[in-house]
């Protein structure tokens, strides 16, 4: 991950190719209806599993795709209040690529904590809207 002072020359670099293998996603996740699976707890030879969600095929490409991008930057996103807001919003119709990196940061440290919150932030379109507008800005 870069340092989010590195980002806006960073993303100067990436190539409308490179743009565009992360678009294709796009009308992938509009179609796509199952983001996840939920294993619950099950006993098996004596050894319990916990349960735990199993993130989609699509969901753990578009999410490599971004970090292979080098899109989410580090930078103190556990108190960043405007992400708080914004990773709610349903328009994201002004947001800025950088802004739009910060929250994918926020979403992929988010489900570390807080298992198939990333799913939700699929399942719910928050994802595909953060992609539409960087393709608005960048395809």
């Amino acid at each position: 991950m870069l340092p989010l002072e590195s980002l806006p020359q960073h993303l100067s670099t990436i190539t409308p190719q490179q743009w565009e293998e992360l678009f294709i996603y796009i009308p992938k996740l509009e179609t796509t209806t199952d983001f996840s699976t939920t294993h619950f707890g099950e006993a098996k030879e004596g050894v319990m599993n916990m349960p735990h969600v199993e993130l989609s095929k699509i969901v753990m490409e578009v999410v490599n795709k971004i970090q292979e991008m080098q899109l989410p930057p580090t930078f103190d996103y556990m108190h960043w209040k405007e992400g708080k807001e914004l990773i709610n919003k349903a328009d994201f119709s002004s947001t800025d690529a950088i802004t739009i990196c910060k929250l994918f940061t926020v979403m992929i440290r988010a489900d570390r904590f807080n298992e198939g919150l990333l799913a939700s932030w699929f399942s719910d379109g928050t994802v595909t809207a953060l992609l539409k507008r960087l393709r608005v800005l960048f395809g």
